[in-house]
């Protein structure tokens, strides 16, 4: 169970056949993200087999504090870089009682469907275009997050439309060349099973107001795992509070050696040689 202590009173878990995965944390930092810059951030690694299926579950306390401005709650899914589901939870279904949701399904081509690690099937890439979007995709292959948004509900919208894309793939062979390039080790990625169930929807209109959280769990195979150090009882999250964790810092710009010409000019040097 990751929890953030900025935002305390939220928890989450990944739920693989039944069970809580388990969740290590060792003390290496969290790969810089600019577009979660400033907000507060926590990274899991779980353990993946091939076939097991797999859910997102999250509990909220009556404790939560919306803010004066703000009473609902948008969690959002993202399993492999892509969004996958989106649920609200909104301040009066908060009573005495904690709140607990999963996130079993996706919602396909008038069709239901449930996560599932499977085996990654790299293959042999020619195209560049192709290439250029597989350097792109395992940047966050092997990963499911969770963000919490803070939002103003506006109640019902029946006019509303489904904003996920219909069809339902997983991203499985990328390029060998990708994945040696810009992966870091990754052996799974999550397909789509499609499954006989009828779950009722509803649309809200809600205004976005403000990020508060962002859950990483970067799932790998128990043999990468260990080769990495990673699956290591020291850094298992027993307390479920995880280890103290830091951001690696923002990229600085590329620096040139500049001068000034004998004419006013001024002359960048963009070949990086120094001399």
């Amino acid at each position: 169970m990751a929890i953030l202590p900025a935002v305390p009173a939220f928890s989450t878990a990944i739920i693989v056949n039944g069970e809580p995965a388990d969740e290590y944390q060792p003390p290496c930092p969290i790969p810089y993200d600019a577009e979660f810059e400033g907000v507060p951030r926590t990274r899991c690694f779980i353990p993946a087999e091939t076939g097991n299926t797999y859910c997102v579950r999250f509990r909220l306390s009556p404790r939560f504090g919306f803010g004066d401005e703000t009473d609902t709650l948008l969690v959002a899914i993202y399993i492999d870089g892509a969004l996958a589901e989106e649920t609200i939870v909104y301040k009066e279904l908060l009573r005495e009682q904690d709140f607990i949701d999963y996130i079993k399904y996706r919602r396909g081509s008038n069709s239901w469907h449930e996560f599932c690690f499977q085996d990654l099937a790299p293959v042999e890439c020619t195209a560049a275009a192709t290439l250029n979007a597989d350097m792109q995709l395992v940047k966050t292959l092997g990963t499911i997050r969770v963000v919490l948004k803070l939002a103003k509900n506006f109640g019902k919208d029946p006019s509303a439309q489904p904003s996920l894309e219909e069809k339902v793939c997983g991203s499985l062979d990328p390029s060998w060349k990708a994945l040696a390039l810009n992966g870091h080790g990754q052996t799974h990625g999550t397909g789509y099973v499609k499954v006989d169930v009828d779950i009722p929807i509803s649309y809200y209109a809600i205004d976005t107001r403000e990020t508060i959280g962002c859950f990483d769990f970067v799932y790998l195979s128990p043999d990468t795992l260990k080769a990495q150090g990673i699956m290591d009882p020291k850094f298992i999250n027993q307390a479920a509070q995880g280890m103290p964790q830091t951001i690696e810092p923002a990229p600085e710009p590329p620096r040139f050696p500049t001068r000034i010409l004998s004419n006013g000019c001024l002359e960048i040097d963009l070949t990086g040689d120094d001399e």
